[in-house]
């Protein structure tokens, strides 16, 4: 059971930088919205909005991915 343990660890590295990577992208994706389509935050918002309404009716993974990145 020791010799899985860096099995493991390596595991919960990769999966934390996968989440940091998927947040810092959208962090990126946001910004470049708000600098070529001159939108306000709120503007965002309702973009984010849109973006979930539409995933979430069709596609109960799309919410379970989102909600693995943000925990």
């Amino acid at each position: 059971m020791g010799k899985d343990y860096p099995i493991a660890e390596k595991q919960t590295i990769k999966t934390f930088n996968r989440k940091q990577n998927a947040k810092k992208s959208l962090n990126n994706y946001i910004n470049q919205l708000k600098m070529h389509f001159d939108l306000t935050d709120d503007e965002i918002i309702d973009v984010i909005r849109y973006v979930f309404e539409q995933q979430t009716r069709n596609n109960s993974k799309f919410l379970k991915k989102w909600w693995q990145i943000w925990k």
